[in-house]
């Protein structure tokens, strides 16, 4: 064989070479090393791949094939705040992403607000039976009693709900409803209290004092109180479920984390900050901050889940949705 035909037989096969490692190379990149990243989460959103692909997921899941690897991801829903995350995908494998999306707050009118939380009303009265004072509820006609005072007490304060009752007068009790037990307490910052309202299941009682600035709390278990960060004058407050305490104040704050945060009495020049207060843990959760607010609100109720808070200022009716319902 000639030296011409053995080069075109070389050529040849590199050729073929050439073509099978593109071939190889075609499908790896393109069948098989690739897995599917399957995003699950409320319709329709957008997935960007950063530096690959924008996808439009128009139903969930979302299924989108890529190479495998470590990809970081942008997820946009309108209304919503921006996701960033990342996920690792497998070769010849499906991974999920679960997602939730978290609501960006908005300040809009509204033509109704709920009630606000009743308070149970009680009475001290006469017991005819036994020559003493008793404890009932307002609304009883039977007026059964719930506890009884042998010295009686003269027109004292009475803040109650279903589950815990605080009478504050010459002497301070703290009545259990449920247990139909009192006890005396003598903490002196329970006194000059003007106002008062408890949690739903009477574990806590937020309050304001005649000769302080700021609110005020008691924890009906330890029988102990705690002066809050929540100024009067500069915040409105409402009872949500697990005892968390609903605000909108225009006080500054110092960030203590990603959403906790320190009150001070300096008055804030950004607008008004929504949050919440986890009484058992005693930190302060910065929700967002609104500008659209113009004036410290004149009433703050609050849903029992906590999505929406409703308030007033100067009659007119304002809500903010903090979570999808």
């Amino acid at each position: 064989m000639d030296s011409d035909k053995k080069r075109m037989l070389v050529f040849g096969g590199l050729i073929v070479i050439a073509i099978a490692a593109s071939v190889v190379y075609f499908f790896w990149g393109t069948v098989i090393n690739r897995g599917t990243l399957r995003v699950i989460g409320k319709a329709p959103f957008t997935v960007e791949v950063f530096g690959i692909s924008t996808n439009e997921c128009r139903v969930s899941p979302c299924e989108i094939k890529l190479k495998r690897g470590i990809k970081d991801l942008i997820i946009k829903k309108e209304g919503y705040k921006t996701l960033v995350t990342d996920a690792t995908v497998r070769m010849w494998s499906t991974v999920d992403l679960n997602v939730e999306f978290e609501i960006i707050p908005q300040v809009a009118t509204t033509q109704s607000v709920p009630e606000d939380q009743k308070m149970e009303q009680y009475k001290l009265v006469p017991d005819k039976k036994t020559k003493m004072q008793k404890l009932v509820n307002a609304g009883d006609t039977r007026e059964v009693a719930i506890v009884y005072f042998q010295k009686a007490l003269k027109d004292p304060l009475i803040i109650g709900n279903k589950n815990s009752i605080l009478i504050i007068g010459q002497e301070i009790y703290l009545v259990d409803v449920k247990a139909q037990t009192r006890e005396k307490l003598t903490d002196e910052n329970l006194k000059e209290i003007a106002y008062g309202k408890w949690s739903e299941d009477g574990s806590y009682l937020i309050y304001k004092r005649k000769n302080s600035e700021f609110l005020w709390l008691l924890d009906s278990a330890s029988k102990t109180t705690k002066q809050l960060q929540l100024t009067i004058g500069l915040a409105q407050i409402s009872w949500i479920y697990n005892n968390d305490l609903m605000f909108i104040t225009d006080q500054s704050y110092r960030s203590q984390g990603e959403t906790e945060v320190d009150l001070v009495e300096e008055k804030a020049i950004t607008g008004f900050t929504v949050g919440t207060y986890h009484a058992q843990e005693n930190i302060y959760e910065r929700i967002d901050t609104f500008a659209q607010i113009p004036s410290l609100p004149t009433q703050v109720i609050a849903t029992n889940n906590g999505q929406t808070v409703y308030f007033t200022i100067n009659n007119e009716k304002f809500k903010v949705n903090l979570k999808e319902f």
